[in-house]
């Protein structure tokens, strides 16, 4: 049958215009008459699906104004892969409004009486207006949707709520308690609990029960998800079909063990090795399971690599540099011992499975109950949730409420319309039948479904498409289409879920006739993105990985099968590839890591690509060497960014801040107080001593600091007005104030600068976001803060040092590779926690999980060296995958910087591969250089940046950039469009008229008063009403300061009482009326005159009427100015008058008065005076 809509697959290298394909696939669909509703892209960025719908719109915009590109569009509908049938628009280009449902019968390519610009336009017309119902969303947020609609169906009881990672993290130190409270209220609960974590920790230390139990959770929930029957874990009837290595019973070990010594004694061992031997059978025969084996030494191994030669009587290994032979008999005792050996390992690696699938199981149960149930899902559980809703409730997910027959059903069973893959005709309707009725009216909604990046789909989010899909494909219409594009060779998420093989598999499932396949494929190699040298040296790279014998077969097979000579389409630009070998450092010399940052550097001061407007990336495999290259660039006057992630606690002044917070609320941590005690936040706090008669607190009167109270001494904690300060701010007003105030005692202090201010605000920012959560622990808080991660921000003309994961879907136009190395080598997976066995149908069930032995015990079982074979290859193909993408993201040129293996360096990095495939043909000494090395690899033009003069407009913005088939930029479209408006901004403080001669900015004296201001302003914000009722209004004053005020200064503390003698002063801070309120240092934000205002009320004293309704307000402004005369008095009140004009109108607005019901007084401290403005 010719479909009009081919499902079709394209398998894209780098560079080849996958994005374009897809957006070409999306306009034909267009054209073709498709409603866009029924269109369905999804890809798994959000930044993906936003270039995909810009793009689309681009192509159509451009080709509507211009004939030439909407000629080019047209030839590109009908030339290209999926070659449409037929095309029609689904309105008249003359018609001014837009009406989706009429259609006119033009076919794009050669329309007969409207050109393509006119049928572009009304393509694009339909499409702006069907923009809220355009489908073109990150995979996520597909789900998200579809359980939103079908809530109540899922069981969910309502809406739900996507935790964030610290929510999460929350949610399962909750759960992990719930799980502790489950146990006990159980009969044997707690100790089955219990039972289970000592069987998980068989034969370890563990020093944190609730730390390991977390970091259990942590890293092995997700896969419970897949594997959710405790029975799959550490079951070995699941793993082995026959009988495997048990422990023999520790007198039957012994005696073997002593049999095998007089063995080997008769063949006249020398006395070292007698020994040696000696002690490792006397150690192997009385080894039982929990026991490590690193006390055993290397025998066990040396053993187990003659394996073969042991089964077959005759093996010999290496004791003490001499060859010991085994005769038939030793090598029947050895054997007995290697059994047991292996048999006490395997019983250990069971056991642990076996109790970590009873806590993840106990813990399942508990996070069902309080999290998922109550609405609240991470992503993984979403994904779930819609992929395996067959085994939801074994999940331990909400059910899946009953569906109604599906239409055409009769007696509640599916009628022959209505059959899903899978489900029998005849079969009840029940959970998964309620699973295929949502399908059923999802696949009502959508008809053509393009996936983008399909090499990094996992399993379980196949799940949640397979029945769609399969819809889809069982079509006979010809008007419903399948289209995903991807590339393998950029498979580089398996760590996170992605199943590479998944893009074959599917293709394998659905073409099983190969003669008539249901699905095209496609592939595409022809680069539009790199220069003619860079492929060429991609080329050489991958097209020899036979040589390394090294390399899991299977995983070089796998990537010959996809590899395809990568070609330069049309002119390409000029380039260059250069690999340079550092020598290796002698010990007391530079490290490596220092050689390459300096070569690095060196390459950057020649090509200067941040004045010359070339985009430039240094691409690394970790964060640290990434951070570690950005600090040192910058150090040499490079201007460079890390575009990733940083912690906000990697300076002194967050991390202070935080410690006096947990040493404010935790007394007895003595951490927090050693690190508050040696930072510069220590001067601004009071302590207590210890003295010998027990401890007594005291007020601190040394001098200092504004608020110094003296270094502390080795025995002193937080005096308790510090503790009841700190506690008072942030469960009254906040960790976002507490931060904020105390960045100000601290730069009153001159204790930061504009990195640590900058980083303060950066806390301050996240501390928002806790208190958007209701929180005030402040444990719960440090984990926040310590979870909060922030990007450095771009920069367009600074060099972009990123992860090569980071990378993936960037172009440069110059790109650097320091960080080939690795710490170790790619043939093999490394360090393994859980081995999972998985059958080989599309859904990759998983069939078993066992924590994975030592190397040399997985080797000695066939069944545990294939789980771990395909670990290794998995392992290795990512590698070639990372390298890869690393490669291929330079447009011109390509710098590798490598530092000389060791002579006995036998493993094989991604270095290794590099240095093989150029070869060092043309290698020349590295000149001009601090350290020896040389040039192993150079071609094309070394001087390719020549061309582009320095300060050269940027060219950086490379995400946007498309080949040259006639896509645009969007700045092209943008620049008609109106500019944003930026409103100016204002301060009220700003408004100020009071000139200052510059030489008194920096007299200490003007310091010491900016900082008398703000310990005043702090201690009057503790004041909400001034006590007129007592006696002496004056004695209660002074004897509420403290209280009111906290600690400060005695200067300040002595200005502030003072204050408060005064009658005036007494009389404004008293109530006005009973319904009265008074806010304190309030913060404010509000548009006056076309200016953004922003600014912070001294004291706000709002009255209300009886229905809460504001009725007035005054407005008061502390000044701690000395007036001394009338004069004086006059200046300060024209200074201050603009000032107190802003706050007025700010007032009136926020408040809904006028402005004559606010009133401005000004609150002179030091005299007493209280002046209305």
């Amino acid at each position: 049958m010719s479909r009009r809509f081919p499902h079709q697959v394209i398998s894209a290298s780098a560079g080849s215009g996958k994005t374009f394909q897809l957006v070409n696939r999306f306009v034909a669909l267009l054209a073709a008459g498709v409603d866009p509703s029924r269109i369905v892209a999804l890809t798994f960025s959000r930044k993906a699906a936003g270039e995909m719908l810009d793009k689309v719109l681009t192509r159509l915009a451009e080709a509507a104004a211009d004939p030439a590109k909407a000629e080019r569009l047209a030839k590109a509908l009908a030339d290209g892969k999926y070659s449409l049938a037929s095309a029609s628009l689904p309105v008249d280009a003359s018609s001014a409004s837009v009406a989706p449902s009429a259609t006119i019968d033009h076919r794009l390519p050669r329309a007969e009486s409207k050109g393509p610009s006119t049928i572009a336009l009304s393509l694009l017309r339909n499409l702006v207006s069907s923009l809220h119902r355009v489908r073109i969303s990150t995979l996520d947020s597909f789900f998200s949707s579809v359980l939103t609609a079908f809530s109540f169906e899922f069981g969910l009881g309502g809406g739900f709520a996507v935790l964030d990672d610290h929510a999460e993290a929350m949610a399962r130190r909750r759960t992990l308690r719930q799980a502790l409270r489950l146990s006990a209220g159980r009969r044997s609960g707690t100790a089955d609990f219990l039972e289970a974590f000592k069987q998980a920790t068989f034969g370890q230390e563990v020093k944190s029960f609730a730390g390991q139990l977390d970091r259990f959770v942590q890293e092995s929930h997700k896969l419970f998800l897949d594997a959710p029957d405790p029975d799959l874990w550490g079951n070995p009837g699941r793993i082995w079909a026959g009988p495997r290595p048990l422990p023999l019973p520790e007198e039957h070990a012994v005696a073997i063990a002593a049999q095998l010594l007089d063995s080997l004694d008769a063949t006249g061992l020398k006395d070292g090795q007698h020994d040696r031997l000696a002690d490792f059978l006397d150690k192997a025969g009385r080894f039982r399971p929990g026991q490590p084996m690193k006390p055993l030494g290397d025998l066990p191994g040396k053993l187990l690599g003659v394996l073969d030669d042991l089964k077959a009587g005759d093996a010999s290994i290496p004791v003490n540099y001499k060859r010991v032979q085994f005769g038939p008999d030793a090598c029947r005792l050895a054997l007995a011992i290697l059994w047991h050996l292996v048999g006490c390992e395997l019983e250990t690696a069971l056991s642990r499975t076996a109790g970590l699938g009873r806590i993840l199981a106990r813990y399942e149960e508990a996070w069902s109950r309080l999290v998922r149930g109550a609405g609240q899902l991470t992503f993984s559980d979403i994904q779930f949730l819609l992929g395996q809703a067959e085994r939801n409730e074994s999940l331990g997910f909400p059910k899946l409420a009953t569906s109604p027959a599906f239409p055409g059903a009769e007696n509640g069973r599916l009628g022959p319309t209505d059959r899903r893959q899978g489900l029998d005709a005849d079969g009840p309707v029940e959970s998964l039948g309620s699973r295929l009725f949502i399908d059923y009216r999802l696949d009502a909604r959508f008809d053509h479904w393009l996936l983008d990046e399909f090499q990094d789909t996992s399993t379980v989010q196949w799940l949640a498409l397979k029945n769609l899909v399969d819809e889809v494909l069982q079509d006979s219409t010809g008007d419903r289409s399948l289209f995903y594009v991807g590339d393998v060779k950029q498979a580089i998420y398996g760590w996170r879920g992605g199943d590479s093989a998944l893009f074959h598999r599917i293709l394998e499932h659905y073409n099983q006739d190969p003669a008539n396949p249901l699905i095209r494929t496609d592939s595409m190699a022809v680069s539009w993105r790199s220069s003619k040298v860079v492929l060429d040296a991609v080329n050489a790279v991958f097209s020899g990985l036979d040589q390394f014998d090294e390399l899991p077969d299977a995983a070089v097979a796998r990537w010959n099968r996809i590899w395809q000579e990568h070609r330069a389409a049309g002119s390409p630009p000029p380039g260059f590839v250069a690999h340079v070998e550092l020598d290796k450092p002698e010990k007391g010399e530079d490290g490596a890591d220092e050689r390459k940052i300096q070569a690095v550097a060196g390459i950057l001061r020649q090509v200067a690509p941040n004045s010359r407007g070339l985009s430039c990336a240094i691409l690394v495999r970790g964060n640290e060497f990434g951070r570690t290259l950005v600090s040192s660039l910058r150090a040499s006057g490079i201007e460079a960014v890390w575009a990733g992630d940083f912690q906000i606690l990697d300076n002194t002044a967050c991390t202070a801040l935080l410690a006096l917070l947990v040493a404010a609320e935790h007394p007895g941590d003595s951490q927090a107080l050693e690190f508050l005690r040696m930072s510069p936040v220590a001067d601004l706090v009071e302590w207590e001593e210890l003295r010998t008669q027990g401890l007594a607190f005291r007020e601190n009167k040394a001098g200092g600091r504004p608020g110094a109270g003296g270094r502390p001494g080795a025995d002193g904690g937080l005096a308790a007005e510090t503790v009841l300060s700190v506690l008072d701010e942030i469960h009254g007003n906040g960790f976002e104030h507490f931060v904020r105030k105390w960045t100000q005692r601290m730069d009153a202090a001159e204790l930061l600068d504009d990195f640590l201010r900058n980083r303060l605000e950066q806390l301050a920012a996240s501390a928002r976001l806790f208190d958007a959560t209701g929180e005030k622990r402040v444990l719960e808080f440090a984990d926040h803060v310590q979870a909060y991660a922030i990007s450095d921000p771009a920069h367009g003309n600074a060099v972009q040092v990123m992860t090569i994961h980071k990378a993936k879907g960037l172009e440069f136009d110059m790109v650097l590779l320091p960080d080939l190395e690795g710490h170790a080598g790619i043939a093999s997976a490394g360090v393994i926690d859980l081995l999972v066995h998985k059958d080989d149908t599309v859904a990759r069930t998983p069939r078993w999980v066992l924590r994975c032995p030592i190397k040399e015990v997985t080797a000695a079982d066939p069944i545990l060296l294939a789980a771990r074979t395909q670990a290794d290859e998995d392992s290795c193909f990512e590698a070639l995958c990372l390298l890869y993408v690393a490669m291929t993201r330079a447009r011109h040129a390509l710098y590798m910087v490598t530092v000389a293996p060791g002579k006995n360096t036998t493993a094989i990095r991604p270095s290794t591969l590099v240095a093989a495939g150029l070869g060092c043909a043309s290698a020349r000494p590295l000149e001009g250089f601090q350290y020896p090395g040389q040039v192993r690899f150079e071609a094309g033009d070394g001087a390719w940046w020549r061309e582009c003069p320095l300060d050269a407009p940027d060219r950086s913005d490379s995400s946007l950039r498309p080949p040259p088939s006639g896509e645009a930029r969007w700045g092209d479209l943008a620049s008609a469009l109106p500019p944003r408006i930026r409103l100016p901004r204002a301060t009220p403080s700003g408004e100020e008229h009071n000139p200052i001669g510059a030489a008194s900015l920096f007299l200490p004296t003007g310091r010491k008063a900016a900082n008398l201001g703000t310990e005043v302003h702090a201690l009057f914000e503790k004041v909400e009403w001034c006590p007129l009722d007592a006696p002496t209004a004056a004695g209660e004053a002074r004897r509420a300061a403290p209280t009111w005020g906290g600690t400060g200064s005695p200067e300040a503390l002595a200005h502030f009482r003072s204050a408060l003698a005064f009658p005036a002063i007494q009389a404004a801070l008293a109530p006005p009326s009973p319904r009265a309120v008074a806010f304190r240092e309030r913060s404010f934000e509000v548009v006056l005159d076309g200016r953004w205002i922003t600014g912070t009320f001294d004291r706000l004293v709002v009255d209300f009427d009886k229905a809460g309704t504001p009725v007035s307000a005054e407005i008061q402004d502390y000044k701690t100015s000395r007036i001394q005369n009338p004069d004086d008095l006059a200046r300060n009140l024209d200074t201050y008058r603009p000032q107190m004009a802003m706050y007025r109108k700010a007032a009136a607005r926020l408040l809904g008065l006028s402005e004559d019901r606010v009133t401005c007084r000004l609150l002179f401290t030091a005299s007493g005076d209280v002046v209305e403005v």
